[in-house]
């Protein structure tokens, strides 16, 4: 029995390192799911066959909410999450107030936060998203030293998921007040350990999630601060871990924000330049998984935003070399979204953007613009 727990603890320290969201990892899903499976399958039988320990249950149920992160399939998430609080409810009342079954229950519960929120029930999602953080919070507050900083990343992480819920029910301060938790527990792990990248990257999460609600609040300057803030961070990352996947759409998804707030204040020159250097991480990680319909979804998000700063551009160029260049280059960003649609569909796979008669209209757009360029004396 020591032998086939060390094993199963094998597989989910592989699959941390394949593709477990929200770690450091290497991108592989695929890998990680397989690994995972593993995992809950030797569990599993640990449990079947007698004497399984508490531990024993607490641990089959957090390998049923890792295999959750990983499903696709949303009724197969929903089972999982299912299983995993049936065993944790088949505990005897004392062993469900151990500490790692009670964070256990929190993660299976946040999974079903966000399920509710995938299906815009944001009341529902803020009412789950509050109980996890109240959970998150009573381990924070009788943590040791041993296991502070875990219990302050997951209540940090509370703090931002329960604020993102806020935002979308219309309680703007509230949200703020849950990002500036977050970013306060995650700046004092950071300074606590400053070389951690994965503290690192929380922090920028944090920082990411205020300037999002500043810029929309009429505080675009400190908006820009803190997303600039939140780039550095994650190039820092990137820069003493570069195969980091995490890390690598962290850097991607930094540039955008920054494209789109840009593009808000009317610098659409520096929006271009943000909105291109978020491009080409898109299209470095489309290269290297490209089969990979999340992150053909990516590029074409990313090409959107690029083709709608480039058309703006092209539509204040008054005529000649110049004019004819911008327009041709706002129709290769077109152009590359219609064709990566038709990919996806070809894929079987229902695709990111504009819907097909916007992108044929946009493309009608910039032949039009050209012709007369064309034709201009």
């Amino acid at each position: 029995m020591p032998l086939q727990r060390e094993l199963v603890r094998g597989y989910e320290r592989l699959a941390t390192v394949q593709g477990r969201p929200g770690n450091a990892n290497l991108g592989d899903r695929e890998g990680a799911r397989a690994s995972l499976d593993k995992a809950v399958n030797g569990m599993e039988r640990l449990v079947r066959d007698p004497p399984a320990t508490v531990d024993d249950r607490v641990a089959l149920a957090r390998l049923y909410n890792q295999r959750a992160q990983l499903d696709d399939d949303r009724a197969s998430k929903q089972k999982r999450i299912t299983e995993g609080l049936t065993l944790l409810d088949g505990l005897d009342p004392s062993a469900q107030q151990r500490r790692l079954a009670m964070a256990v229950r929190a993660s299976l519960l946040f999974e079903i936060a966000s399920l509710l929120a995938s299906d815009k029930d944001f009341a529902g999602a803020k009412a789950k998203y509050a109980e996890v953080v109240g959970l998150f919070k009573q381990l924070f507050d009788t943590s040791d030293k041993g296991d502070r900083a875990e219990n302050s990343r997951n209540l940090s992480i509370g703090h931002k998921s329960y604020g993102s819920a806020l935002w979308l029910v219309g309680d703007h301060a509230g949200a703020i007040d849950q990002y500036e938790r977050a970013e306060a527990l995650d700046r004092d792990r950071v300074m606590q350990e400053p070389a951690n990248t994965t503290w690192q990257l929380d922090l920028s999460f944090s920082l990411a999630s205020l300037a999002f609600a500043e810029v929309r609040s009429g505080r675009s300057d400190d908006g820009l601060r803190h997303y600039q803030q939140s780039l550095e961070l994650r190039e820092g990352v990137l820069k003493a871990d570069p195969v980091n996947d995490q890390a690598q759409d962290a850097v991607a998804r930094a540039h955008e924000n920054l494209a789109w707030t840009w593009q808000q204040r009317g610098d659409r020159t520096r929006a271009l330049e943000a909105g291109l250097n978020g491009l080409a991480w898109r299209e470095r990680r489309f290269a290297a998984r490209p089969g990979d319909a999340a992150r053909r979804n990516q590029l074409i998000t990313s090409l959107s935003t690029v083709y709608n700063i480039r058309f703006e551009i092209a539509s204040q160029a008054a005529s000649g070399a110049d004019a004819r260049q911008r327009w041709q280059q706002a129709r290769v960003a077109i152009g590359r979204i219609a064709q990566l649609q038709d990919d996806a569909a070809r894929a079987g796979e229902t695709p990111a953007g504009p819907d097909r008669a916007s992108v044929a209209r946009e493309l009608e757009k910039c032949d039009a613009a050209l012709s007369k360029l064309a034709h201009a004396p």
